[in-house]
């Protein structure tokens, strides 16, 4: 319900024509029927010309189970997947404060005991994500390595003109052409990384970073970033 209000919402600020307002409604409708209507998910690209890329990005899609992703992959030979991870301890924390200011609850993880701090960052809310070793394997036994293309975030940060041209040659489409726009979008809440805090982050986490490691040893014909 949040998540389409503010769609809408923003989407209509300004003074639309009306067939746009009409399209906004309508995909917020079919947004919020049961994910397991028939057609929900094609039903977010309504509209997507025959000559355009659709991309989706969510955090929650490297968490779709092996034969889920073997069932997305038997639907197009076009679709094509990159996937985008950082360093864990940087990702769990951004991601663990956005999930408590989506959840309608303080962002401030510092106000947190020890213990609940723990079993936030161990649910099913933000761990998942983290497995990044699992996560790459199983695109590549659904996908094949040439549907798959693996992007460091910090890498990309560093130079994100490399990276949308190898993106663009990946998906087989001209070079984007103008500058990328360098602004933050979608930025979470600010916060500090206390000692305490890292602490804990550092001990669920670390471990992470050596999966990281392998997995960019493992498939760097794969790195694109």
């Amino acid at each position: 319900m949040r998540k389409a209000k503010q769609f809408v919402e923003k989407e209509t600020e300004s003074n639309c024509p009306i067939y746009r307002y009409r399209y906004l409604l309508q995909w917020a409708a079919n947004y919020l029927r049961p994910v397991n209507t028939p057609g929900w998910y094609q039903d977010m690209f309504t509209g997507i010309r025959e000559d355009q890329w659709a991309a989706d990005f969510s955090n929650l899609t490297c968490t779709i189970h092996a034969e889920g992703s073997q069932q997305v992959a038997s639907l197009t030979d076009e679709l094509r997947v990159t996937y985008c991870f950082r360093d864990p301890i940087a990702r769990a924390f951004s991601h663990a404060k956005f999930h408590q200011r989506f959840a309608g609850r303080s962002s401030d993880l510092g106000a947190l005991g020890t213990d609940e701090l723990r079993a936030l960052l161990l649910s099913p809310n933000i761990l998942p994500q983290s497995q990044t070793e699992t996560h790459v394997e199983t695109l590549v036994s659904a996908l094949g390595e040439e549907r798959v293309r693996l992007i460091q975030c910090e890498d990309m940060w560093t130079d994100p003109e490399m990276t949308t041209e190898n993106i663009c040659t990946f998906l087989g489409i001209p070079p984007l052409e103008g500058d990328i726009p360098l602004e933050p979008v979608n930025v979470g809440p600010e916060a500090s990384m206390t000692p305490e805090l890292e602490a804990v982050f550092r001990d669920v986490f670390g471990p992470f970073a050596e999966a990281n490691a392998r997995i960019r040893e493992k498939y760097a014909h794969l790195m694109i970033s």
